[in-house]
């Protein structure tokens, strides 16, 4: 990422404090990858091929019959699984939720409902690790869409739009944050303690 970035600065003039990060499938995961270890303003990640568990003796045995071609050689052979835990993302936002959180990063998951590798599980295991380690997120599934075909030119859009929003976020919703420390405030008068937003 080092010489990346330099390269990146030198050839198109972008500034290194304003990156964004995109990728689909494969390039999904990469992306993820780069983005919860480095620093980047957001990550579009459409059907990850991230691994749905924390510990390789966890994986199911659906997983398994594709493993070579997800995972092969990448993580050493045989495979070292303290290297492949330092780049899997659930485990990087299992392992170390507070800093992904201070850093601000704007995360986008989506995935088809219908995803003809069952990506769907995989970004859902994704989706509930950064929810239960209170990581936000923007999380979306798209009704019947595969892993390719028509649906893809249309979601693109989505995406591009979340990571221009990540660049130039809109005003603080004055409203919206009025009515949440309202609410927030009836269930403390009644003795509740509501849940983290």
């Amino acid at each position: 990422m080092t010489s990346l970035r330099a390269d990146i600065s030198r050839q198109t003039g972008a500034h290194l404090d304003r990156l964004l990060v995109s990728g689909i499938s494969m390039g999904g995961v990469g992306s993820l990858r780069l983005a919860f270890r480095n620093p980047f303003v957001g990550v579009a990640s459409l059907d990850p091929g991230v691994e749905p568990f924390l510990r390789l003796g966890d994986m199911p045995t659906w997983y398994a019959t594709t493993v070579d071609g997800r995972i092969g050689a990448k993580f050493g052979d045989p495979l070292e699984e303290d290297f492949w835990t330092a780049n899997n993302p659930s485990n990087i936002a299992a392992n170390d939720p507070d800093r992904l959180i201070a850093s601000g990063l704007k995360i986008m998951l989506e995935v088809g409902t219908d995803d003809g590798l069952f990506d769907h599980h995989n970004a859902e295991f994704l989706h509930r690790v950064l929810f239960d380690h209170g990581v936000k997120y923007e999380y979306r599934t798209v009704l019947g869409a595969n892993h390719i075909g028509e649906s893809m030119p249309g979601r693109l859009p989505g995406a591009l739009a979340f990571l221009n929003t990540a660049l130039n976020p809109p005003s603080p919703d004055t409203a919206a944050n009025a009515f949440t420390t309202q609410v927030a405030a009836g269930m403390r008068a009644a003795g509740v303690e509501p849940p983290p937003l």
